[in-house]
């Protein structure tokens, strides 16, 4: 017999975090499990019952099942090139929001400020969105966009756009199968041992992406295996982080050696940087892990000593350390303090870290989680100290989780029109002179003006940058300058500029030069 306290349990707001405990539970039965044993005969409802809940809500059988993604989705021919996936901080025109929305009022408003709303609103409710966002916002800082679906995360289910060599942008197209659930057991090491995973074969997840391209003009690219935004992260140069669930969840698709060459042929990602699972339950997002600021710096959470975070935290810095950046050099790994929290709707057995890294980056501004508590300063502190020229901004919810914030819940609309300087590797061009050069792209097609091609620099931390005129250099899209080489142990501070003749204007970094700039060491 089903509790009369069932409708209760699927109106109020824990009904993502059940389905977050129950992939908890599968894995741990699986993780308990050996060989030769079988999965019990209804693990569903002993899962159900170990939570207190005697039965199995109506519907959830049928729309559920245990095990991994079935058939494997099929891929199509990659582009003649790959070209590159955006890094976070490039030209954004728009910002992906979901509708029934699940971002505080005043989140909506400040993104809406920086850059107009693409709001993905569930089929059939595109009018009740429209009147929402008229009542508070101009109609020229929100755009409703229609697509079926069954999540409001923007960051996993949204266009992700990645760029052929020919400058051609696309929005991937990949499956959806809900949401799998990974322990710390779960390893490369373990890879074809039992898995109990729960997914939802029928979501509607997977056709966003196709219904937004439509309304956007764009082409699709199927990329054919999971794409995990919130756990695929790139610096835009080629290079990719991600935990060991996202192998873990194409395994059954292609195996890791096979996923990495599906990376490199699809996207571009040459150097892809696999992580192991770093929370001791959970979806093992790396978004609430961990945060690529520009081509040369991580931002990495620090829980608090003998928290279950502390231990594959320290073996993950291992790994990065062992890691390059696109020319060669180590990443500079910056720490933010993330102590422990614990939120209602979030598994009984454990107490996750405030998502400080589960910040959304856009264009000069940084949307940072806030969780009501003393260390929430010292986190915008942190943030403030480590990006200096954005503007930082706190938004504080009872909404946001351990595994599950800002980031999570938004995407941003990469220019497909952007102007793009990406920069180079410092050479010795002469006796005593070294090439600054940069990479610098017109997608839009309008040409470049030559006269504001800029490299800024100087010797030292403080005094004025000098300015010199960037000229083409060998390849195509190649521009360099010459200046002198350094000595004394001094550092070189520089940063470029540019424009075209479609009116835009682009520094690299971003917010240069009221921000950091590029920093070279010999």
């Amino acid at each position: 017999m089903v509790s009369s306290s069932a409708p209760m349990l699927w109106r109020v707001p824990v009904l993502r975090a059940l389905f977050a405990i129950l992939g908890l539970h599968l894995c741990a039965f699986a993780a308990g499990q050996t060989a030769d044993e079988s999965p019990p005969e209804d693990p569903l409802a002993q899962i159900l019952e170990s939570l207190g809940l005697p039965f199995v809500p109506p519907g959830f059988r049928e729309r559920f099942h245990v095990g991994r993604v079935q058939p494997p989705p099929v891929r199509a021919d990659p582009p003649p090139a790959p070209g590159f996936m955006p890094a976070e901080w490039e030209p954004a025109v728009g910002v992906f929001v979901a509708w029934p929305r699940n971002l505080t009022d005043n989140l909506l408003t400040a993104l809406a400020a920086n850059v107009p709303l693409q709001v993905i609103a569930d089929e059939g409710t595109e009018d009740e969105a429209r009147n929402w966002f008229r009542d508070r916002l101009p109609e020229s800082r929100f755009r409703i966009l229609s697509a079926p679906k069954n999540s409001g995360y923007p960051r996993d289910i949204g266009p992700q756009l990645v760029f052929d060599s020919a400058g051609q942008p696309y929005l991937i197209e990949q499956p959806s199968r809900g949401g799998p659930q990974f322990g710390l057991e779960t390893s490369l090491e373990r890879r074809d041992e039992p898995t109990l995973t729960l997914y939802d074969p029928a979501t509607l997840d997977e056709r966003v992406a196709p219904a937004i391209a439509r309304q956007l003009a764009l082409p699709v690219l199927r990329f054919g295996g999971f794409l995990t935004g919130g756990n695929f992260l790139v610096d835009g140069l080629g290079g990719a982080f991600y935990s060991d669930a996202q192998l873990d969840e194409n395994y059954p698709i292609m195996p890791p050696a096979e996923f990495e060459s599906a990376i490199s042929e699809y996207l571009g990602i040459s150097r892809p940087g696999a992580l192991e699972n770093f929370a001791a339950f959970g979806i093992q997002h790396l978004d609430t892990w961990m945060k690529v600021l520009d081509p040369y710096r991580i931002l990495v959470i620090r829980p608090p000593p003998g928290h279950p975070e502390e231990a594959p935290t320290e073996r993950n810095l291992a790994r990065l350390e062992k890691m390059r950046t696109f020319d060669g050099r180590r990443w500079e790994i910056l720490r933010i303090d993330t102590p422990a929290v614990s939120r209602q709707r979030e598994w009984p057995r454990h107490i996750g870290t405030a998502a400080y890294t589960n910040s959304l980056i856009l264009n000069d501004t940084i949307y940072v989680p806030l969780y009501g508590i003393p260390e929430d300063d010292d986190a915008l502190e942190t943030w403030r100290r480590a990006m200096p020229g954005y503007e930082v901004l706190g938004f504080e919810s009872e909404e946001w989780r351990t595994f599950d914030a800002i980031h999570c819940r938004t995407r941003a609309l990469f220019d497909p029109d952007m102007l793009r300087i990406t920069p180079l590797e410092v050479k010795q061009s002469a006796p005593g002179k070294l090439s600054i050069r940069a990479r610098i792209v017109s997608y839009s097609g309008a040409e470049l003006i030559p006269s504001e091609l800029a490299l800024h620099w100087r010797k030292s931390d403080a005094g004025s940058f000098h300015v010199s005129h960037l000229v083409p250099e060998g390849p195509e899209h190649v521009y360099g300058a010459a200046v002198p080489e350094l000595r004394d142990g001094k550092r070189l501070q520089y940063y470029f500029t540019a424009a075209d003749l479609s009116g835009r204007r682009i520094s690299a970094p971003t917010v240069a030069p009221m921000g950091g700039p590029y920093i070279y060491t010999p």
